[in-house]
């Protein structure tokens, strides 16, 4: 999608080719890390130390992962689930003062935020 909209707006054709350089190595650097991240060396190698290091290296990388990044979507994630979940509340319950309304669109409101949220959680961790 981005690279349709950095096409779109392109101002000369060196902004275009920066563009499409940057979509493309986006592209590739996924590639990477997910191969990078996945790959398990074969155990018939003669070369054991190779092996070793690029466990090494693998479990260095996830680390990283899983210190840096995880807790940092998951902390602006829970952020954005609140807040979402507060502005949809008061906008659904503006109109009516029943108890019974604002129960149920709680309920609703969390609901359906909490779906979403779920949705935005596995996209940013598998991306």
């Amino acid at each position: 999608k981005s690279l349709v909209f950095s096409v779109t707006f392109a101002i000369d054709v060196k902004q275009l080719f920066l563009n499409w350089l940057a979509a493309v190595t986006d592209f590739f650097a996924i590639f990477v890390v997910v191969s990078w991240c996945f790959y398990r060396p074969s155990h018939e190698s003669e070369d054991e130390t190779l092996s070793a290091l690029f466990v090494t290296i693998q479990s260095v990388w996830l680390y990283k992962l899983y210190i840096c990044i995880f807790p940092f979507v998951l902390y602006c994630s829970i952020l954005l689930h609140m807040s979402g979940t507060y502005a949809l509340y008061n906008k659904v319950t503006d109109t009516h003062d029943a108890c019974c309304y604002k129960v149920f669109a709680a309920i609703g409101v969390f609901l359906v935020i909490t779906v979403l949220w779920i949705a935005g959680i596995v996209a940013s961790v598998l991306v």
